[in-house]
């Protein structure tokens, strides 16, 4: 565990725990491999086995390589970069306080995604909150009650990254802003009928 603190703490110049690496040689068409950093330092390749990265700088690195595959190529003109992924990510869009990408963490449930995101806005209609899979070459759709999850009626359900997360808005006869606006007109005795044209102007 020290010796993951003090790598991730190295400067930012020097290979980490987590850096994709990438090896190709010039002249030698078709030789590129690609190893990832793991927890204590180290990388694979197939021609070199485990070698030390974390913490040399990448043309550290480069000279550490070049020692190890000195028996199968004379003086190998390498060229190595670092290729590193982005995080993988849930997007949240729609009526959210924060729409966006929100970074995925093991476990993610459909519920702190959207509270990733800041929430629902107070338009929001949380009975159809879609949730987009894609499928190969296609996007799957499903309708999920986020609504219910919140109250605690069904169990909150997981979600992955590359998923997309809509909340729709919800029609202008839902909203609270208008329930609590309906109340106060009830209450002066207005009729229904007239509060459904004042509504839907």
């Amino acid at each position: 565990m020290l010796s993951l603190l003090l790598l991730l703490s190295a400067p930012q110049d020097t290979l980490r725990p987590g850096d994709i690496i990438k090896v190709e040689i010039m002249g030698q068409q078709g030789f590129a491999e690609t190893g990832a950093v793991d927890d204590s330092g180290f990388v694979y390749f197939r021609l070199t086995g485990k070698l030390r990265a974390g913490g040399l700088s990448l043309d550290e690195f480069k000279d550490t390589l070049r020692l190890y595959l000195s028996p199968y190529y004379k003086d190998p003109i390498l060229l190595v970069s670092i290729e590193n992924l982005p995080p993988p990510a849930v997007m949240v869009t729609g009526r959210v306080q924060s729409p966006g990408a929100v970074q995925f963490k093991k476990g993610m449930t459909l519920s702190e995604a959207v509270q990733a995101a800041g929430g629902p806005g107070p338009d929001a209609r949380l009975s159809g909150v879609l949730v987009k899979t894609k499928v190969r070459d296609r996007w799957e759709t499903r309708s999920v009650d986020l609504g219910a999850i919140l109250s605690g009626k069904r169990a909150d359900e997981p979600v992955y990254p590359g998923q997309v997360i809509i909340v729709p808005k919800a029609s202008r006869l839902c909203t609270m802003e208008n329930f609590n606006f309906l109340l106060s007109l009830l209450n002066t005795g207005m009729t229904i009928f007239t509060i459904y044209i004042l509504l839907t102007k």
